[in-house]
């Protein structure tokens, strides 16, 4: 397994061999991708190009066809390689600018040939310090000596320009290697995906219409393709077009540039004593030639010198070995621009087309462009093509036409190699930018249909992945023969292309192989901008050390804790992979991506549902740095949770029975859940809010009550259980509520029974009933408390020698044991897992019943001890307590509407008198602080003074004011009363007064004004949010209750016997090694009730989806429509405005 990575500012490219997909995230380039101010340190791998890998390690076409494609993203050794990429960045810095000053140099003459009066080179003898003799003839290879480039760093258009240009100078003997080296590893720039080398004139005319077409198109190429553009970099002709394109598009690609040292003005100011590459230097441009000066709006200079002063062309020679180096060796796609030109131009337009290099012209720019075009034209119209006939009266004719004084041959021999002309017309071809895609794609014709896909995919042109994906379906049979489109698949889900996505799936995508190899999906991860959370995800949940791949396990691991503990992410024999690409991108909060794939599920409600468990996970365990990150998880909660109610709510429509049976269906991969379990752990309330929910939760609340049972018949039975058998509470026969929460809705009896099996059935069904079991706790709690008050009240003495523990006292503890088993056996069951969603602590309730029993038991720890204080103490914790243990009852609220939502008003709202708290503390030590040490004298510390601090500014704030403090004759208890007129103590408190007082009005302001109704306004905000949602919270709020009294069976103190009566049991169970089996035909019933509600679940959704679209085309319609009539209007206004003028 060949491949490569590299990495460049959260830039990735991950190149594979040619039975591998060659993945390239991207984002949107910018211009810290390749003007990046970071220090050597900072330099990348030095990495090898995909395609020079693709060339290398290409297997034969044989064995390449009966591969299927491996999606695996890295190995483990790559991987390491990269993690250490700082690492090797140090040992860069340590000789990285000695392999600059090593692998570049410029030119220096050393041999005066005379020209004259000058040296070739330019240059006088005196500036010549050789003692060589003169030469006669003078050459840049033999005359010339190497020395270490003078010249490397960066300058700025203007001193706060953001955009910043590098620049080195070089001979004209370069290796093309080298110079690849030092754009990828020092100046940080990413292999191309396409290079565009742009050729012309400098004194080219470019229509306006034309000008705007080339630059915006090109700029979209440079977005789309990572394209490097290479030109001449002189501000005039066709650089200087390139440098206002990419001034005016963000610098969306580098434009790399090589251009003559020699011939330039002012080079003397880039020479540096000391090489740096971020050194920065400043140009001056101004006052100069055109053509013999920089266009700084490029991004990278290459100036190339070859030991003379004078302008020459030696960069053109260094230009094409480089292009030729990125296009041959390496396999870069090469396109040739031709701007105008001129004969020059046309020449190396002729070199080019003979080496196999594809050239665009374009039509209308003038020059040899326009000429060679109307030569074509000329050719067409000819009955005979032949060069014979050329030379004939079809050379003298054309010659007359000519607008330039080109050679015929020159066009001739263009024309012969016209299989790699291209020529744009702005006039009938479509976009520029769409010109070069289908150039591309025409490239790639004998290639295989992935890499066509992948080159629309890449440009997101889905009308070209439309007609490739046409092309290959029979037109006889309608078969279709789209093999590689797994490939493309891969690259569309990295690269979140939704619509690619769909259209691969629904035209035969092996969507089976990509669930197989998901961890490559979830490995890609690191190096996408926007999914960098799933990193911190895997590290802190999949228990991954950031070292090797992502393997399955760590996955697994991330989805169970994060989902919750008893999900099973193995999939077993149930295969769904668009479940598990639905949670891979929901874990990447790919919203669009997540709905594309829940689309497809076997049971969109049950996934949805999941999703919304992740999503719940991800909010209140995951780490989410990002507000970004946390916007996006909340959008996507929402999104599913209105496509379940969605979907649901079109079930309920089409069969309300067969949806009742759907809410209750389990699912072995999350514990048994049914969907009411999912949406309860997921918070999701708009979905428990449904009548569809709320009718399954009615119905096993009541049990197999009838429904208007009223509660008073309910507590009359439990306090004279007798009543039982009597007909005054009415039972439902239709509505067995054990089966019904099994998943068997509305299971009738078999025949009739009579006698005591009767009366055991009556009393099941009655004390089975959630509803019977929450009366049967809260009368057993009240009578609990009633002994409890009675104790603390009368009974509870202190144990002197010869006194005894009363007998209700005894009750109580005995009551609070039962209590204390209770509630272990619930906080042992709930926290079984270590990442289970409800855990004990989150019920509030439970958290105020540890409370009260926490306190109580050292309440009764103090107050059995023979100490008389510590008696107290313990009958003071226990008299506390008791506020405690009464506000269980509030539980009693969750039962009425009216009430239910009251609870959440407070809980809140003590969240609001938190805040409320800590601003009142604040504001009153530094209020009590200096309020104290104006009216109080100076006295050494005691708890008295002290007290003073909070005393004076916490009861002034209700009124009561301490106005005797202002006083003469009457002085306050915090004040010393020995003090007369003549003691320095009572002048100086006195002295204070005013100021005093001055400092209490401004807390009455504080206090009794801001604070007090800030506190008020939020109080008001809390209840208003909570009143516009009081049915939605009560209606979640009721599968709560019915959870808890559901898996209940005895009130304490009966409990006690109930667990031990379940321990016996189980003890036994296990001596006897009995285990529950279920047999085939029960196992094979409960698959095809499985299959037969996921079936009438993907109706629903399927039925949703159409009318979702169905919606969506009537509003553009009427969008149309409208945009219409209003043209109709202002045509109407204009004729009548006309007719008028006219009459």
């Amino acid at each position: 397994f060949l491949c490569n990575m590299t990495t460049t500012q959260g830039e990735v490219h991950v190149n594979f061999r040619n039975d591998t997909p060659s993945v390239r995230l991207f984002s949107e380039p910018t211009l810290s991708s390749y003007d990046s101010d970071s220090s050597i340190e900072n330099l990348g791998i030095k990495p090898l190009h995909s395609s020079f890998l693709e060339h290398r390690c290409r297997p034969s076409t044989a064995l390449a066809k009966k591969k299927r494609p491996n999606l695996k993203l890295a190995t483990e050794a790559t991987k390491k390689h990269l993690r250490v990429t700082k690492t090797i960045s140090r040992q860069i810095e340590t000789d990285g600018l000695t392999w600059i000053k090593a692998a570049f140099s410029q030119k220096k003459c050393c041999q005066y040939a005379d020209n004259n009066g000058v040296c070739f080179c330019g240059k006088s003898r005196e500036e010549h310090h050789s003692s060589n003799a003169d030469a006669t003839t003078w050459s840049s290879d033999k005359n010339c000596i190497h020395e270490p480039t003078n010249a490397l760093g960066k300058f700025q258009l203007f001193s706060k320009s953001p955009h910043v240009a590098r620049f080195i100078k070089l001979s004209d003997e370069s290796d093309c290697n080298d110079i690849l080296e030092l754009l990828k590893n020092v100046w940080h720039l990413n292999m191309p995906g396409i290079v565009l080398s742009v050729i012309g004139s400098d004194d080219t005319a470019i229509p306006h219409k034309l000008h705007q077409i080339i630059q915006r198109d090109i700029a979209k190429v440079g977005r789309i393709t990572r394209a490097w553009i290479v030109s001449n970099g002189i501000k005039r002709g066709v650089s200087r077009i390139l440098g206002a394109m990419l001034s005016s598009y963000g610098f969306p690609m580098p434009a790399i540039a090589f251009c003559s040292w020699g011939g330039l003005q002012n080079s003397s100011c880039l020479e540096v004593d000391d090489l740096d590459p971020n050194q920065l230097v400043h140009y001056d441009f101004k006052d100069c030639d055109e053509d013999k000066v920089l266009d700084p709006n490029h991004t990278h200079f290459l100036l190339v010198d070859n030991g003379t002063s004078n302008f020459s062309k030696c960069h053109e020679k260094l230009r094409k070995e480089f292009e030729e180096y990125l296009g041959k060796n390496l396999q870069v796609p090469l396109l040739y621009i031709l701007i105008g030109g001129s004969e020059e131009d046309g020449r190396t337009s002729k070199e080019l087309l003979r080496n196999g290099f594809d050239v665009i012209l374009i039509k209308g720019t003038g020059g040899f462009t326009d000429d060679y075009c109307d030569f074509q034209k000329h050719i067409e119209l000819a009955e005979d093509t032949s060069c014979t006939c050329l030379k004939g009266e079809a050379c003298e004719t054309y010659k007359a036409q000519m607008h330039h004084n080109f050679e015929l041959e020159l066009l001739i021999a263009t024309w012969n190699s016209r299989d790699h002309i291209h020529v744009y017309d702005y006039h009938d071809s479509s976009d520029f930018d769409s010109f070069i895609l289908s150039l591309l794609i025409t490239n790639q014709r004998n290639s295989e249909i992935d890499e066509q896909l992948n080159i629309a995919c890449q440009w997101s042109r889905l009308d070209v992945a439309e007609k490739i994906i046409a092309s290959q379906i029979d037109a006889t049979t309608g078969a279709k023969y789209c093999s590689g489109l797994t490939k493309t698949l891969f690259h569309a889900l990295l690269w979140d292309h939704q619509e690619f996505c769909g259209i691969l799936i629904e035209n035969g995508a092996d969507i089976y192989d990509i669930q197989a190899n998901i961890s490559s999906l979830y490995e890609a991860a690191h190096f996408s901008p926007r999914c960098q959370h799933v990193v911190h995800l895997l590290e802190k949940y999949g228990d991954f050390q950031g070292t090797g791949p992502v393997t399955q396990t760590h996955i697994n691991l991330l989805l169970e804790r994060l989902i919750g503990a008893n999900f099973c992410a193995c999939t077993g024999n149930e295969q769904d992979p668009y479940f598990d690409l639905t949670l891979w991108a929901a874990t990447c909060l790919r919203r669009d991506q997540a709905m594309l794939l829940w689309r497809y599920t076997q049971d969109p409600v049950r996934s949805a549902l999941v999703v919304l468990l992740l999503l719940q996970g991800m909010k209140s365990n995951a780490y989410l740095e990002r507000d970004d990150d946390k916007r996006r998880t909340k959008e996507m909660f929402t999104l599913f949770e209105d496509l379940t109610l969605s979907v649901v709510n079109q079930a309920w429509l089409s069969d309300s029975e067969t949806c009742k049976r759907a809410m209750l269906s389990k699912w072995n991969r999350l514990n048994g859940y049914n969907y009411l379990d999912m949406a309860f752990h997921a918070h999701a309330r708009s979905f428990m809010a449904h009548s569809a929910c709320q009718e399954v939760i009615s119905c096993g609340w009541r049990g197999q009550f009838k429904r208007d049972t009223s509660f008073i018949r309910i507590v009359i039975i439990i306090l004279l259980p007798f009543l039982c058998v009597t007909p005054l509470v009415p039972f439902d026969r239709k509505v067995n509520y054990r089966r019904a929460i099994q998943g068997k809705y509305k299971m009738r009896y078999e025949g009739k029974v009579t006698g005591f099996e009767a009366i055991h059935k009556r009393a099941s069904a009655f004390y089975s009933a959630p509803v019977a079991k929450f009366w049967m706790f809260l009368l057993t709690y009240m009578l609990f408390l009633g002994f409890h008050s009675y104790t603390l009240l009368y009974e509870m003495v202190y144990l002197a020698p010869g006194v005894n523990v009363s007998w209700t006292e005894i009750v109580v503890w005995l009551w609070l044991g039962s209590m204390i088993i209770s509630e272990t056996v619930d906080c042992v069951e709930s926290y079984a897992n270590k990442y289970s969603k409800m855990t004990y602590f989150s019920n509030s309730w439970n958290r105020i019943d540890a409370t009260a029993i926490t306190i109580y038991i050292i309440g009764i720890a103090f107050r059995v001890q023979e100490n008389e204080t510590y008696f107290f103490v313990g009958r003071t914790l226990i008299a506390c307590d008791t506020v405690v243990l009464f506000l269980r009852l509030l539980t009693l609220f969750e039962y009425k509407l009216s009430l239910g939502p009251i609870l959440l008003m407070i809980r809140e709202m003590c969240k609001d008198v938190l805040v409320f708290v800590i601003l009142l503390i604040i504001c009153l030590l530094g209020f009590g602080v200096a309020y104290a040490s104006l009216v109080i004298p100076p006295t050494r510390f005691t708890w008295e003074s002290l007290s003073a601090i909070f005393v004076y500014p916490y009861f002034q704030m209700f009124g009561e004011f301490y106005i005797e403090v202002f006083e003469k004759k009457e002085e306050s208890d915090y004040i010393r009363k020995e003090g007369s007129d003549t003691d320095p103590s009572s002048k100086y408190t006195v002295g204070q007064s005013y100021v005093a007082m001055a400092l209490l009005v401004f807390w009455l302001i504080l206090s009794a004004v801001t604070l007090v109704n800030l506190l008020i306004a939020m109080f008001s905000d809390t209840y208003r949010c909570i009143k516009d949602n009081q049915l939605t919270i009560w209606k979640y709020q009721r599968y709560r209750l019915l959870s808890e009294y559901r898996a209940s069976y005895v009130p304490p103190p009966f409990s006690f016997l109930h667990y031990l009566f379940k321990g016996i049991r189980l003890c036994v169970r296990k001596c006897k090694k009995r285990r529950k089996t279920e047999d085939s035909k029960t196992a094979m019933n409960n698959y095809w009730k499985d299959c037969m509600i996921r079936t009438f679940m993907q109706d629903a959704r399927d039925e949703f989806l159409s009318q979702e679209d169905s919606r969506k085309d009537n509003n553009q319609i009427l969008n149309k429509l409208n945009a219409v009539e209003g043209h109709l209007r202002v045509m109407r206004r204009v004729g009548n405005r006309t007719s008028s003028l006219y009459a």
